[in-house]
């Protein structure tokens, strides 16, 4: 049943990375970036954990998550769409949207485990089938967000290219406090 439980919490979310990928028309990105932004969502997964129990002290635990984890988590998330968006192959904002997807679906993988380590495996089936269809595709979809918003401001023209990045910054964290209200 562990298998079964793990499988769901981890498969499901690298299923939707492998769709999102596959169905780039582009394809101009490597599969290798791919791979390095869902490790990346790992990493931000951890740095973003310490951050968020730092800050509970300071804040209450109760304003953690709308408060300070979409600020904190898409933050940490975008950092490796911040390494592609100055890379001499990025060429389609398309790319980085595909990069942000997987770095946050590493990330929602990340957290599934952890929040299924928390409940075990009794009640773990639903919470993993509920977080691989809710939170795995929030996380995936604020983080392609920010990528969209990079590739805009990169191949945008004029002033609007600012409003555009602040704009999907802001889209991904309202994504995120969405899903938790």
């Amino acid at each position: 049943m562990a298998f079964i439980v793990i499988a769901v919490a981890v498969g499901i979310p690298i299923i939707f990375l492998y769709v999102v990928r596959a169905l780039d028309l582009y394809a101009s990105g490597g599969f290798r970036p791919v791979l390095f932004s869902l490790g990346w969502g790992l990493i931000a997964f951890f740095l973003s954990l310490q951050v968020n129990t730092f800050a509970v002290p300071y804040v209450g635990y109760a304003l953690i998550p709308i408060l300070v984890a979409p600020i904190v988590e898409e933050l940490f998330k975008s950092i490796i769409l911040l390494y592609y968006f100055r890379h001499p192959d990025f060429k389609y904002f398309v790319d980085e949207s595909i990069y942000g997807f997987a770095a946050g679906i590493g990330f929602a993988v990340a957290e599934n485990l952890l929040y299924l380590n928390r409940v075990g495996v009794a009640g773990g089936l639903i919470l993993a089938v509920s977080r691989a269809f809710s939170t795995s595709l929030m996380h995936g979809s604020a983080s392609a967000l920010v990528g969209v918003a990079l590739g805009r401001f990169r191949f945008g023209k004029g002033r609007n290219r600012l409003a555009s990045l602040v704009l999907g910054w802001g889209a991904a964290m309202a994504l995120h406090i969405a899903l938790i209200i």
